[in-house]
């Protein structure tokens, strides 16, 4: 005789919390002391979701001569799933709530650098700099002082007639009695003598050194669960990790999004929960290494500098010769993902 199951009286008992719901169905069901059997019949009248809900757990006790009492759990919770759909969950925009599927990490990273964004100070010997311009003593050709923050360059020398005071302004050609001061800049003071590296880091004769700095850098995971969970979508997942998203995705622009792979664990009723994990990493445009601009490098494109000896004032220099932009990932359809 085929198996029945009967839904019981006290069946649909519902639990509501802040971050967890949890709903249970109750049958009796009869004809069969196989409980693999029991549980296939169970598997096929109970449905996958119910009000919403996913489907958690299924109990099958034995109560004798071919009846059992049969218990399905409904729920979610906050840490392992969202609350509307475990399988095709929706892209959120810019005004959307982020929701307990979303996870993130924004500790910053570190990167090693062989270019800065600008030189602020070339020193030499014979620099002369200047703390602050000071009246009453003669200035030299080429001399450079600060004053106000502003910086300036001794364009011819004399004597000033000034005490106390000095070149005052932004900008254009200022003169103090015979000394004639041309505004230089207010965030760099470079001695024209000095060897002029291009913006190359921590310079010797072998190589470019570089250094460490901090970055921004974003992590963050999705979580969902999947039902049911079979070897081709196992290798649908590893053959993304380690791409690029080839399209918006997330509202991420093309090419600054990082597949690092997910985890995943089975639960009764052979649900799956998946936690995907990405990184994050902008474009960036219109890059100044030197006498060199690089106008556009994606998030995971790899930037790097070739650099060649110069002759300067007679000192043989390294400065950058020219600046590659390689691909290192090749870019997938994350909707292949399924999240999306």
């Amino acid at each position: 005789m085929a198996i029945v199951l009967y839904e019981r009286h006290d069946s649909r008992k519902l639990h509501h919390t802040v971050n967890a719901a949890d709903e249970t169905l109750h049958w009796i069901a009869k004809y069969s002391t196989d409980q693999n059997a029991i549980y296939a019949a169970t598997l096929l009248v109970s449905p996958f979701l119910w009000d919403g809900l996913p489907r958690q757990e299924i109990n099958c006790d034995p109560i004798g001569g071919g009846v059992w009492d049969v218990t399905v759990k409904y729920g979610f919770s906050a840490e392992t799933q969202n609350d509307t759909s475990p399988t095709t969950p929706t892209q959120p925009d810019d005004s959307s709530t982020l929701g307990p599927e979303i996870s993130v990490d924004l500790t910053a990273a570190t990167a090693h650098i062989t270019q800065s964004l600008g030189t602020v100070w070339a020193v030499t010997p014979t620099s002369g700099f200047a703390a602050q311009w000071v009246g009453g003593i003669t200035y030299n050709v080429n001399d450079q002082v600060t004053n106000g923050g502003n910086l300036y360059k001794c364009t011819s020398g004399g004597v000033s007639s000034l005490v106390g005071s000095g070149p005052t302004g932004t900008g254009g050609v200022i003169a103090d009695g015979s000394v004639t001061w041309a505004y230089q800049s207010n965030f760099s003071q470079i001695d024209p003598n000095a060897p002029n590296y291009q913006g190359a880091i921590a310079v010797d004769k072998d190589r470019i050194n570089g250094c460490d700095v901090y970055t921004g850098h974003m992590e963050f995971g999705v979580t969902v669960q999947v039902y049911p969970a079979q070897l081709p979508y196992l290798r649908t997942l590893l053959g993304m990790v380690g791409r690029t998203n080839q399209a918006l995705w997330y509202q991420f622009p093309v090419g600054t999004l990082l597949y690092l792979g997910a985890t995943g664990t089975c639960k009764p009723g052979q649900i799956w929960t998946f936690h995907h994990k990405f990184a994050a990493s902008p474009n960036v445009s219109n890059i100044p290494l030197g006498a060199i601009t690089v106008p556009l490098k994606r998030g995971w494109e790899f930037l790097w500098v070739a650099y060649r000896d110069a002759s300067v004032a007679g000192l043989m220099l390294q400065v950058p010769a020219a600046a590659y932009v390689e691909q290192v990932y090749k870019p997938a359809p994350y909707t292949l993902l399924g999240l999306g």
